[in-house]
C-alpha cells in the first residue's frame, strides 16, 4: 500500500465517522430545553364576541403546565380574576367577577412548562353587554308599547262613537216624547171639562128663562 492510499483510507473513514454520528443525532429525542408547551384551546376562544360575560375562563395547553399567575384585565385595566386558578390536568380554569365594563377582556397566563421554562400566553375576547340594556328600567319595552297601543284601540272612535252618541240620542229623545206626551194630555183634560162645566152651566141658565117665560104667559092668561 502507498502512502497516498493510506492518507486516503483514514480521510474516509473520519468522513463516514462523522455521517454516522450526525444521523446517530438526528435519531435521538429531543431534550427538555427544546420542547415547549402550548395552547391547545380555550373558552372563551381568542377573539370571541359575547353578549353575556364568562363566569370561568378555561385555558388547556399540550401537556400539563404549572399556573403562576393569571390576569382578565378589562377595558378599566382592572383585574377581574377571582381567587386562585385551578388545575385539571393539562386545563388552567379561573373565576371570573362579573365585567362591569362592556370592550375587549384580555387574559393573561403566566405558567412554568415541564421542562422548566417560564412562558406567558394571552387570548382575549370581546364583551358586548348586550343584555345590560334589557335591566335597565327606564327604557319602555316593545311589549309594553304594544299594551299601551292595544288599550287605546278599546276606546270607540270616528264612526263607532258617532254611533254610540247617536243611540243614547235616540234614548233621550224617546224619553222627552214620552214626557211631553204626559204634560200635553193634562191640559186637554182640563179644557174637555172646562168645556163641559160650560155647557152645563148655560143648560140651566136657559132652563131657567123657559120656565120664567112660561110662568108669565100662564099669569097673563089668567088676567
Amino acid at each position: 500500500m502507498t502512502p497516498g492510499s493510506a492518507v486516503h483510507g483514514r480521510n474516509r473513514s473520519r468522513i463516514l465517522a462523522v455521517l454516522a454520528l450526525l444521523a446517530a443525532a438526528t435519531l435521538l429525542p429531543a431534550t427538555p430545553a427544546q420542547s415547549h408547551a402550548f395552547l391547545v384551546a380555550s373558552d372563551p376562544e381568542d377573539g370571541a364576541v359575547l353578549d353575556e360575560p364568562p363566569e370561568v375562563v378555561t385555558l388547556e395547553f399540550s401537556e400539563v403546565v404549572e399556573p403562576q399567575r393569571v390576569e382578565v384585565l378589562g377595558p378599566d385595566g382592572h383585574d377581574l380574576a377571582s381567587g386562585d386558578p385551578a388545575q385539571d390536568g393539562e386545563a388552567i380554569e379561573q373565576a371570573v367577577d362579573q365585567p362591569t365594563d362592556t370592550g375587549v377582556h384580555v387574559v393573561t397566563l403566566t405558567f412554568v412548562a415541564a421542562d422548566g421554562h417560564s412562558q406567558e400566553i394571552a387570548v382575549a375576547f370581546d364583551y358586548t353587554g348586550a343584555t345590560a340594556a334589557a335591566d335597565d328600567p327606564d327604557e319602555t319595552t316593545v311589549e309594553e308599547t304594544d299594551d299601551e297601543a292595544d288599550d287605546e284601540g278599546d276606546e270607540p272612535v270616528g264612526e263607532e262613537a258617532d254611533d254610540a252618541e247617536e243611540e243614547g240620542g235616540d234614548e233621550v229623545a224617546v224619553v222627552d216624547a214620552e214626557d211631553a206626551a204626559a204634560g200635553g194630555a193634562l191640559p186637554l183634560i182640563l179644557a174637555v171639562l172646562g168645556s163641559a162645566v160650560v155647557l152645563v152651566v148655560l143648560g140651566v141658565v136657559a132652563m131657567r128663562r123657559l120656565n120664567r117665560a112660561d110662568t108669565g104667559g100662564d099669569a097673563d092668561g089668567t088676567a
